[in-house]
């Protein structure tokens, strides 16, 4: 039986971002991202979270997420663990707040948060025996401030266009095995291809075909976690009339071939509901 590797990793720097481009991944971990200065769109599944200054997110693994900035510079902090760094007993309550949520930090919490994520950052430096158990406090102190706070405030998703492009997500979830072609989907939202387009990118920071193959992953995620279906068996019900295709695009967003993720994570991904 494979067991999930622990795994934690501290970033915390200034980055120049004019020109940044993120594409849809996920990862084998958890993630947490905290905007210290600056502001970002995170697309997380089919949801646009806006991310300010003294905002934090926390994206589950298996989940596909990408980053669009509208500044040229940010200060931001990420945090990259697996599941035994989380306090079990929060799980529920953090199940409750993220991933399609931000918290805003304001006030005191914000120098707590500064406090416990400098903390962080010494630990992370100086590994040894103790480690694990105070990063695991220290998360847990972090996210104690979360819930408390009662600020679990709604996505803040873009309303232009929301309606029509709302539609053709529920559309591409709802239909993903099938074939979907962008002329199609302009019918249907009675549009020509290159302004729904337009509008897609706009609303949802993804071109069409990328968001339709991170719904297909994302399902693929699950069968491959959760059936012993074959890979082949896995493109066809996920939408892809070519396995080898379907693999490449697995791995570009993965990290790792379709077959390699079933053996690394089926049985680590049993039993967690985030």
């Amino acid at each position: 039986m494979s067991r999930e590797v622990s795994v934690f990793k501290f970033e915390k720097e200034k980055y120049n971002v004019e020109k940044w481009r993120s594409r849809s991944h996920f990862h084998n971990f958890f993630e947490l991202y905290y905007m210290i200065d600056g502001e970002c769109q995170y697309f997380i599944d089919n949801k646009i979270l806006n991310v300010r200054s003294n905002s934090m997110v926390l994206i589950p693994r298996g989940i596909p997420h990408k980053t669009d900035y509208d500044c040229k510079n940010v200060y931001r902090m990420q945090l990259f663990f697996s599941s035994d760094y989380i306090n079990s007993a929060l799980l529920p309550e953090l199940y409750r707040v993220f991933p399609y949520n931000v918290f805003e930090a304001s006030g005191e919490q914000i120098e707590k948060i500064n406090q416990i994520s400098e903390r962080i950052e010494n630990e992370s430096k100086t590994r040894d025996a103790f480690s694990f158990e105070l990063t695991k406090g220290y998360l847990t102190e972090l996210f104690t401030i979360v819930l408390r706070s009662k600020l679990n405030t709604e996505a803040n998703v873009h309303k232009d266009g929301n309606i029509i492009i709302d539609d053709a997500m529920k559309y591409i979830t709802e239909n993903y095995s099938e074939e979907i072609t962008l002329t199609e989907i302009s019918k249907r939202c009675a549009m020509s291809v290159s302004r729904f387009s337009r509008l897609f990118k706009n609303v949802t920071g993804f071109g069409f075909k990328e968001y339709l193959n991170s719904v297909r992953i994302k399902q693929a995620n699950q069968y491959l976690i959760n059936t012993d279906m074959s890979v082949c068996e896995i493109a066809y019900a996920c939408g892809f009339n070519d396995s080898n295709y379907f693999s490449t695009s697995f791995k570009r967003a993965s990290g790792m071939s379709p077959l390699k993720f079933r053996n690394e994570n089926k049985d680590a991904f049993s039993g967690e509901r985030f």
